[in-house]
C-alpha cells in the first residue's frame, strides 16, 4: 500500500498549505461528484453509461450494420483489383483482413464475384 498517498490525505500543520490541501480536497470530491451525475443523467439530460440489456438488445443490428460494411469494402476492393493494373499485393493484403473480420462476424468468407461477373474493364 502506498502511504505517501495516505499521507496526503492529512491536512499539513503549515496554515498556508492547510489552503491550498482544501481546495485540492474540493475539487477532487466536486470533480467525483460530477461523474456520477453524469453517469446517472442529472447532467446534460442523459445517461451516459449502457446497460448490459441495452447492448444485447442492439448487438444484432451492430452486427448486421458491420457485416454490410465489411461487404461493401470487399466488394470496392474487388473492383479495384480488376481495375488495378500493376502490383495488386496490397489490395490482397486490404482484402484478407476484411475476410477475417466478415468470417468472424458470419462464419463463412464472403463469396467474391469475378471480375466478369462484376462487367469492369
Amino acid at each position: 500500500m502506498n502511504f505517501n498517498l495516505i499521507a496526503k490525505l492529512i491536512p499539513p500543520d503549515d496554515p498556508r498549505k492547510e489552503t491550498q490541501w482544501r481546495w485540492l480536497v474540493f475539487i477532487t470530491l466536486a470533480l467525483l461528484l460530477f461523474n456520477g451525475a453524469i453517469g446517472r443523467g442529472l447532467v446534460f439530460g442523459m445517461g451516459s453509461y449502457a446497460y448490459a440489456s441495452d447492448v444485447a438488445k442492439n448487438e444484432k443490428a451492430i452486427n448486421r450494420v458491420l457485416v454490410l460494411g465489411y461487404a461493401r469494402e470487399l466488394r470496392n476492393l474487388r473492383i479495384d483489383e480488376c481495375k488495378a493494373n500493376g502490383s495488386k499485393s496490397a489490395i490482397r493484403a486490404a482484402m484478407e483482413e476484411f475476410q477475417l473480420d466478415y468470417k468472424e462476424l458470419t462464419g463463412e468468407r464472403y463469396p467474391l464475384l469475378s471480375c466478369k461477373e462484376l462487367k469492369t474493364t
